[in-house]
């Protein structure tokens, strides 16, 4: 038992490294970290090895090559970024697949917060200057490496986070 526990602090650690630095590059340089996305696998590893049941394995990565094929056609139209498809196939194979639903939930809710900060912060900056961005292209530069980190650490960290 105890050794499931140091297991799990190590991997909410990682996790939260890497959620840490994926929001530092994304705010500044709008790109995900490819040595964050390294740490995250890092942390799947480690649960895998430790604590998860084959069969939840072999259905998150079933589930996570889906959604990297879905991801790889949005990346091709210009709908998301390389980065953004590489972590939101990461983030699928890290949670459980029978709490995706749930997950799903708690990103749009970040999604949706997300949107509320910017469009906040629009309007703000709108009203300081004369010259005001389009929310429309505002939108679409949305970096979706934010709310799917933030994802993931608050997967890791509630009672159900471990595999």
């Amino acid at each position: 038992m105890q050794q499931m526990l140091t297991v799990q602090f190590v991997q909410v650690v990682l996790v939260l490294a890497a959620t840490v630095w994926i929001v530092v590059e994304e705010t500044g340089r709008r790109i995900v970290p490819d040595g964050a996305l390294l740490i995250l696998l890092a942390s799947w590893a480690l649960s895998v090895a430790w604590i998860a049941p084959l069969l939840h394995i072999v259905m998150a990565a079933l589930i996570a090559v889906v959604i990297f094929g879905l991801g790889v056609l949005a990346f091709s139209r210009g709908m998301m970024g390389g980065g953004d498809v590489k972590l939101a196939s990461i983030v699928v194979l890290s949670i459980d697949p029978f709490h995706l639903l749930q997950m799903i939930i708690v990103f749009y809710g970040l999604v949706l917060g997300y949107i509320l900060m910017r469009v906040f912060a629009i309007l703000v900056v709108a009203s300081e200057s004369s010259k005001m961005r389009s929310l429309r292209d505002e939108m679409r530069n949305l970096p979706l490496g934010i709310p799917l980190s933030m994802c993931l650490l608050v997967y890791t960290i509630m009672p159900f986070g471990a595999f």
